[in-house]
């Protein structure tokens, strides 16, 4: 009897230590390793490193560096997730040239938030070096819907350091590889409307999950509230024709 509640208590602090969420992270998107002439670049913080978004340029110089050059990166916008995360998006301060690699560099970061600096293959589920090379190609072509973001479900699964809970939209766009979908969602607390805004990359199923994981989430519900919610298209080049979906009703919690 002895011997079995010490094999069930290792097992479950085994679990545990697989279900707890790590303290930083900094990931540069796109994911992708190709990028046109005039691409942007986001940050995302997670955790202890939403601090370094916000000072970025100030006590951080953030850069991109290749075998001649140094360009920096001006701070366009910056975005609030609802749950422990934070974006950035970023803008090469000079042309970059065609057909180089490019290396994402922040000075002055403590180790383990330099260590966390990386891509993450969406494909392979991997981290990698936060390089990019360039095409010899200016995208100047707007993003366009070919089929507008449909609600198809929402998800909610039990996590060991909290729930994995997001609403799926189907879409379609012209723009695969680099479309970025800026998504506002509002919540209405009686005669007040707080809007909150972040831009998430659809799956390559054409998928676009609003919400949050279990230690992290560009968006949060709670069922007190009410929701309503658009979209807009943008691409990693900046790229957009200005417009938004019309504001819908958004219901996270019905099945």
């Amino acid at each position: 009897m002895r011997k079995s509640l010490i094999i069930i208590t290792l097992l479950l602090s085994s679990l545990n230590i697989l279900a707890r969420c790590g303290s930083y992270g900094l990931t540069a998107f796109p994911s992708n390793d190709i990028v046109s002439l005039n691409s942007n670049f986001t940050l995302q913080g997670y955790a202890q490193s939403q601090g370094i978004i916000d000072s970025l340029n100030i006590k951080y110089p953030i850069y991109l560096i290749s075998e001649n050059q140094k360009i920096g990166l001006i701070v366009v916008e910056i975005n609030v997730g609802m749950y422990s995360i934070k974006q950035v998006v970023l803008r090469p301060s000079s042309p970059l040239q065609p057909n180089t690699t490019y290396e994402l560099r922040i000075d002055n970061l403590p180790d383990f938030h330099q260590s966390s600096v990386s891509k993450y293959d969406e494909v392979n589920f991997i981290r990698k070096d936060a390089k990019w090379t360039t095409n010899s190609n200016l995208d100047n072509i707007a993003p366009q819907f070919l089929k507008l973001p449909k609600f198809k479900e929402n998800v909610y699964k039990e996590k060991g350091c909290g729930p994995d809970m997001y609403s799926v939209f189907k879409l379609k766009t012209d723009d695969k590889e680099s479309s970025l979908v800026k998504v506002e969602l509002r919540e209405i607390i009686r005669r007040d409307t707080i809007t909150h805004t972040y831009y998430l990359r659809p799956t390559d199923n054409g998928e676009l999950r609003v919400g949050r994981r279990m230690c992290s989430g560009e968006f949060t519900y709670e069922r007190k509230y009410k929701y309503q919610i658009r979209f807009s298209l943008f691409d990693y080049s900046g790229n957009t024709n200005g417009q938004w979906t019309d504001w819908v009703k958004h219901e996270p919690y019905e099945k």
